[in-house]
């Protein structure tokens, strides 16, 4: 017989972000940090996204 275990474990994250209107177009720079529900979030590990948008 297998011995069968619940796990529960939720994530949780937070983040930010921030836009620059230019001429040529929108910039965007956002941050995020995320962890489970075990252990703290590591502000080392964060992801980092830049985005563009064309203005044309």
């Amino acid at each position: 017989m297998i011995d069968e275990k619940m796990v529960i474990d939720r994530a949780y994250g937070v983040g930010l972000g921030i836009n620059f209107n230019t001429r040529a177009g929108i910039f965007n720079v956002s941050f995020a940090a995320g962890s489970r529900l075990q252990s703290s979030l590591d502000f080392g590990n964060m992801k980092v996204h830049f985005g563009y948008v064309s203005l044309f």
